[in-house]
């Protein structure tokens, strides 16, 4: 199980941004238009590779 989890939904480009970070529990910890800015909540903390 991914600790977090990126996806891009295209529906929502137009209201909350098209791009969201998702927690192992389901929550959504940010979201935005710009992937660039989606990704600082991850900034400080570890990334995992997941296969």
């Amino acid at each position: 199980m991914p600790t977090y989890r990126i996806e891009k939904r295209p529906k929502m480009a137009a209201r909350q941004g098209q791009y969201c970070v998702i927690g192992m529990d389901g929550r959504i910890l940010r979201r935005g238009h710009d992937l660039k800015t989606v990704l600082r909540v991850l900034e400080c903390k570890l990334i995992r590779a997941v296969e």
